[in-house]
């Protein structure tokens, strides 16, 4: 067969409208190329105008598309039909596309759901998010390795021997270890702000890019992400991420903000009362406490802040069709309806801990 004719079709004004062609022996031009859909409504109203050019993510093999029929290429979501709207999918693999008027869900793999299926489903083995992956993988086909807790546990268990060590031990030996510090408390010092510095510094470029990403902002170039993605999930004390599975025992957004800002406190409230104590006890080098712990908060509070803050950000999709109910969801979990009173709740949380951390930045 040949192929569809082109022409250019004026309408009644003289207007050229050269985004229309036609059907093998049609006599008008009442189908648009491949790179328009036509939006019958306007069409309606503006008659010769209504081919609209198609949005990046939409299939452009096919000539005479509508609005409800237009198809959607891999990692890419469309909400509804009457929408003119395709995002791009946060988690690439998880939006499979579809053809025709497929939207919405059936977009989505089968571990995902909800707005660009940023949502994992808890259903059946249940599913979470592998951000290395970009999408939803089964729970029970990918656990944590066992070496990975093997590491865990030895770290954990030679911190907890090496401190039981230095409770315990005679009295002339921590003796000996006091003169030692002592004897190298400049390096000792100049390696403690080495170690900060890094730190803060890596943690400062993660927390950057991470609020420049909710905000709408560019992938940075693939060798500054590479870099700091194997450092991401550290210093933004997202445990979920640095142990992959960990997110099919505890869910969302919440357990971060809520582990977080409890874990915080509770470390500076053993702090506080450590101090109290050796203050009582007559300890001269109870102040130590008290510097260690603005240490610790010098690496801890900017991710902290960071995650409070990220409670007051939701996205609108679909807030340009008069036609179609707009959504407003959480920007760091779609699975939270920023109009809901379980959002509500959130945020009051988030004010009271803006008020509990200092050094807030929203």
């Amino acid at each position: 067969a040949a192929p569809p004719s082109h022409h250019h079709r004026y309408s009644s004004s003289s207007e050229f409208t050269p985004d229309y062609t036609s059907s093998e022996g049609s006599k008008t031009c009442d189908e648009c190329l491949n790179t328009h859909y036509m939006d019958d409504e306007l069409e309606s109203r503006k008659p010769l105008h209504g081919c609209v050019k198609k949005p990046p993510g939409v299939d452009k093999q096919d000539t005479n598309t509508h609005l409800s029929t237009m198809g959607v290429k891999p990692g890419y979501y469309r909400r509804s039909s009457a929408s003119t709207q395709v995002y791009s999918c946060v988690y690439r693999a998880n939006c499979v596309g579809g053809v025709n008027s497929t939207v919405g869900d059936d977009l989505c793999s089968s571990g995902s759901h909800g707005p660009l299926c940023t949502v994992c489903r808890s259903d059946g083995p249940g599913y979470f998010i592998d951000v290395h992956k970009a999408m939803c993988v089964e729970c029970a086909a990918e656990k944590v390795p066992w070496h990975t807790w093997l590491v865990v546990s030895l770290v954990v268990t030679t911190i907890a021997l090496g401190v039981a060590a230095v409770a315990f031990r005679s009295q002339g030996a921590r003796w000996k270890m006091r003169s030692w510090a002592r004897k190298n408390h400049d390096s000792l010092n100049r390696l403690g702000d080495t170690f900060t510095v890094a730190w803060v510094t890596i943690q400062t470029l993660v927390l950057l890019i991470r609020n420049h990403k909710d905000t709408g902002g560019e992938d940075p170039p693939s060798l500054y992400g590479d870099f700091l993605s194997s450092f991401g999930s550290l210093v933004s004390l997202d445990v979920f991420a640095v142990f992959p599975g960990t997110d099919c025992w505890y869910k969302g957004y919440v357990w971060s903000l809520v582990g977080n800002t409890v874990a915080a406190m509770a470390l500076t409230i053993a702090a506080l009362a450590l101090f109290n104590y050796k203050k009582r006890s007559g300890d001269k080098t109870a102040w130590r406490v008290l510097k260690r712990l603005v240490w610790v908060s010098k690496l801890l509070l900017p991710a902290i802040s960071l995650t409070i803050a990220r409670t007051f950000r939701c996205i609108t999709y679909d807030d340009d069709n008069s036609e179609l109910d707009k959504i407003t969801v959480l920007s760091v979990d779609h699975s939270i309806d920023c109009e809901s009173s379980y959002y509500y709740i959130l945020v009051t949380y988030a004010l009271f801990m803006v008020v509990i951390f200092p050094g807030n930045k929203l």
